[in-house]
Formats: structure tokens, C-alpha cells, sequence
């Protein structure tokens, strides 16, 4: 498509798709929203203030982004065509969250949902349409660069550092056979990777520590799984007190750096 001289062709990506390409460019970012969050206040009688209970998660955010249509740019046949293209693409069919990205956060990316298109209003220009897009999306915006995968090889400590201001939640999959010990700035993980695959998974984001579709957490006894603090983190993993058996391979991390 050309873009006209002058256009400021303002645009947002939603499930792998680009509202510039669906014939229609921001109009009005929202005002920044940091997520909020989550703890809990407990009045006690006689006591000033409340007590305060931190539930170590941040909140939801809802963002709201003006739109409007481009005629020049759009392919449909008539105005109700470009409307149903707008609404087949953004109203969920499934609960899951979308990849979504806004040109006000460039080399980030979030997740969220649409949960509303607003009503259509048509002026008296052919195909012109100016309506709003609600999105309810998590609190994180996730760097491009901490999606690149890290392997490490041998039984070695590393080095990672967070160039991130706050903790991330690493994805992390160990490659070896028994019971390995994987330790993260001075925390030990004791892992039993099962002999058919020969690896496992630490999944920090989804709390959950698996093997294909195979659920393990009942397996592991710890409470809480490894993150990547702001600045330099060590990580190393061995075979659990040197056992025959028990080995390390590699390792395969996915930091998921991230900020508000």
C-alpha cells in the first residue's frame, strides 16, 4: 500500500496483524498506564493504619485506543465490509491472550485481549469510520532481545546479566539424565529429568515445571522457581552430589526480560 506524504499512519499489531494493513491508523494513544499492584489492607482495631499484605502479583491494565478508518487504503468494497473485517479480527473467538504491540513501546511487546469494539461512527465520507478499541492486557511489556534463546553447555557457572530494572521469569529447560541440581544465584533446584526425554522444564511465568505435556510439579520440592534479578545473575547446574547417572548436557534459557 502507499502511504501518502504527510500520513502519520499510526499503528498497533494484534495477533500477528497490523491495523494499518486493515485500513485503519491510531487516532488517540491512551494516557500511559502503569499496572497496578496487587496487595491487600487489613484494618486491626486499636492499630493507626492498615496492615498491608503484598500478593506478589501486579494487575491487569485496560487501554483504550481511538481509531480511524483510511480510505485510502482500504480494500473492502463498502463501509459494512471494512466493518466486519474490523470486528472478525478483533472479537475473540477463544480466551487466550494475543501478542500485541503499539508504536509508543518500540522493541517491546505485551499480551492482551480485545474486549470491546466501540460503536461505529460514519461520517459522510465513503468507508470513514471512527470507533475505539478496548484491550485488557498483562501488566509486563516484554523485550524482543529477552526472547533470544541462551544455551550453555557443560557443567560451568555463567553469567546472565538483566539489563531490566525488575526481576524476569525465565523459561529454562536442562538437558541430562537423573536427578540434576540447578542452581540460581545461590538457590538449589533438585530436578528429576525423566529417562524418555531427557530434559525438563522450569516454566517461572506459568509456575509450573513439566515435561511435554506432562505436568510435574508434584516431583519438585520447592516453593518458589528461579528469576533473573536486575543486573548480574549466576546460574549452573550439575548431576545431583556427583551419583552415576547423574549428568548435565546443556542448558536452553529463555530470560524474558521485562518492564512495566
Amino acid at each position: 500500500m502507499i502511504r501518502e506524504s504527510g500520513d502519520n499512519m499510526r499503528d498497533l499489531t494484534y495477533d500477528g496483524q497490523s491495523l494499518n494493513e486493515k485500513g485503519f491508523a491510531v487516532k488517540t494513544y491512551p494516557v500511559r498506564r502503569i499496572a497496578e499492584r496487587d496487595m491487600t489492607f487489613t484494618s486491626v482495631i486499636g492499630r493507626d493504619g492498615d496492615v498491608s499484605i503484598d500478593n506478589f502479583r501486579f494487575k491487569n491494565v485496560t487501554e483504550t485506543y481511538e481509531i480511524n478508518s483510511l480510505p485510502h487504503r482500504v480494500a473492502a468494497e463498502d463501509t459494512q465490509a471494512l466493518i466486519n473485517e474490523l470486528i472478525d479480527w478483533l472479537v475473540p473467538t477463544n480466551p487466550d491472550y494475543k501478542v500485541f504491540t503499539d508504536e509508543n513501546n518500540p522493541g517491546y511487546f505485551t499480551k492482551a485481549i480485545c474486549t470491546s469494539v466501540g460503536e461505529m461512527s460514519q461520517s459522510f465520507l465513503n468507508k470513514h469510520i471512527d470507533t475505539t478499541l478496548t484491550f485488557q492486557r498483562l501488566p509486563w511489556w516484554y523485550s524482543y532481545e529477552g526472547q533470544k534463546e541462551i544455551e550453555l553447555i557443560g557443567n560451568k557457572q555463567f553469567k546472565i546479566y538483566n539489563p531490566e530494572k525488575y526481576n524476569s521469569q525465565p523459561l529454562i529447560r536442562v538437558y541430562g539424565t537423573g536427578t540434576v541440581d540447578l542452581m540460581v544465584n545461590g538457590t538449589d533446584y533438585l530436578l528429576k529429568i525423566p529417562s524418555a526425554y531427557g530434559y525438563i522444564d522450569i516454566d517461572s511465568e506459568l509456575q509450573s515445571v513439566f515435561v511435554g505435556l506432562a505436568n510435574l510439579n508434584k516431583d519438585v520440592d520447592f516453593d518458589y522457581l528461579p528469576i533473573f534479578i536486575s543486573g548480574e545473575n549466576t546460574i549452573y547446574a550439575t548431576g545431583y552430589l556427583g551419583q552415576s547417572g547423574n549428568s548435565v548436557s546443556k542448558i536452553k534459557i529463555t530470560p524474558r526480560w521485562r518492564r512495566l
